[in-house]
């Protein structure tokens, strides 16, 4: 609404204009907003491999501090605009970003050089993660700012944080009947165990969703290599492989919109919650993590023979 008002006030433009950041980057040289990320990207040539594949639409999204995604969607054509933070949001009207009403609005500062992906479940749109910046400087209650605040200081000091993560989420039949919600039921028919860990039978029954998002998560390159049915009854894993930290989060969050997604398509819904029902085993998020020498990106955890665990003089 205040870009709006922009082009129809020059006090409303000067105010609005503020609140953009200057980023004069050549666009052939596009730089990652994460100081953890080496390397720039060819913006032009991206949006044009993207338009041949193609995608039509930009998701230029964000995290609140609630975990919660938001986002502007944009026309491909607008993705250089969105990358310098055209995409103002009324940090007021949400729950999860910190302002007043009487602030000015926050920017999504898209960051392409660090992932721009095509979604292969709507391959029409495009993934961009973006950051919030406010009065020309990085939000401060923003997620991947205060992660980026982080990484500066490690590579201030000649290192990169990487991360793995071991995704537990469950998908549970949809329906319209509340009462059937309520009971929470898995995809499979079969009766439920008491141990369903590793369950081969449970697992088959349900590759029609599973294999569709595990296609996708290899259709971005992200390296899955093992999935099973977990302990609680409709509970999954997918592990893939780990990548510097800030990326991984990035792709943490695609991986939750792409498995609520495939779900819903099918007739089912996805939920990331951690305990979602009292009698079931919660899910976590095991997160591997290691430290790497910023330019060789040795992990410097590993032990004098190559083995795990930090040597005893780096302890």
């Amino acid at each position: 609404a205040m870009m709006r008002n922009c082009l129809l006030r020059t006090p409303a433009l000067s105010r609005c204009m503020s609140v953009l950041p200057k980023l004069p980057h050549d666009p052939s040289r596009w730089p990652s907003l994460l100081s953890s990320h080496k390397g720039t990207t060819d913006l032009p040539l991206r949006q044009s491999q993207l338009e041949a594949r193609g995608v039509k639409y930009v998701l230029n999204s964000f995290v609140d501090m609630h975990g919660i995604q938001k986002a502007k969607m944009v026309p491909l054509d607008h993705l250089v605009h969105a990358a310098r933070g055209s995409e103002l949001f009324t940090g007021a009207a949400l729950d999860g970003v910190p302002q007043a009403v009487s602030d000015d609005e926050v920017c999504a500062v898209g960051d392409p050089a660090t992932c721009l992906e095509q979604l292969p479940h709507m391959p029409d749109v495009a993934y961009m993660p973006a950051s919030l910046w406010y009065h020309g400087a990085p939000f401060e209650a923003c997620s991947r700012n205060i992660y980026d605040r982080v990484a500066a200081r490690a590579r201030a000091n000649g290192y990169m944080f990487k991360l793995g993560i071991e995704a537990e989420f469950f998908v549970l039949r949809d329906s319209a009947s509340p009462v059937e919600m309520r009971r929470q039921q898995p995809v499979t028919s079969l009766h439920d165990l008491d141990k369903s860990c590793y369950d081969a039978t449970r697992l088959l029954d349900n590759m029609p969703w599973l294999s569709e998002l595990v296609d996708a998560m290899q259709a971005l390159g992200w390296g899955v290599y093992s999935f099973d049915h977990e302990d609680a009854v409709g509970q999954f894993e997918v592990d893939f492989d780990f990548c510097e930290g800030g990326l991984m989060a990035d792709r943490f969050v695609l991986l939750r919109m792409m498995a609520c997604g495939i779900a819903r398509r099918h007739g089912h819904y996805a939920t990331w919650m951690p305990k979602p029902m009292g009698g079931r085993t919660g899910s976590g998020a095991h997160l591997n993590v290691s430290l790497h020498d910023f330019d060789t990106e040795i992990n410097l955890f590993r032990g004098p023979t190559g083995g795990g665990g930090a040597r005893e003089d780096e302890s």
